[in-house]
């Protein structure tokens, strides 16, 4: 069966434009324009499925090892949290 990573990227703006993914700011892309974050996106292999407001929702098929367990699981905040990833230090 195939299992999914979902990424949720909230834009707040306010004195510039600064991005949370899964609920975690991620300072690098302070500012950056919206097509910047996308293609950012797009890059890590998320394609985006939804936008809810200011909240766009991205998944990507989970990546699977022989023994089940997805390569992201030891270094990846997001899945240790319970979610899915946090894009790998994009």
């Amino acid at each position: 069966m195939q299992r999914w990573d979902y990424a949720c990227v909230q834009v707040v703006k306010s004195y510039g434009v600064k991005y949370r993914v899964n609920g975690k700011s991620i300072s690098e892309w302070n500012d950056i324009p919206l097509f910047a974050m996308l293609q950012n996106m797009g890059n890590k292999g998320f394609e985006m499925v939804s936008i809810d407001g200011e909240m766009y929702i991205f998944k990507r098929p989970t990546p699977q090892k022989s023994n089940g367990i997805t390569p992201l699981q030891n270094n990846d905040i997001v899945a240790s949290s319970g979610y899915t990833s946090e894009l790998e230090r994009m």
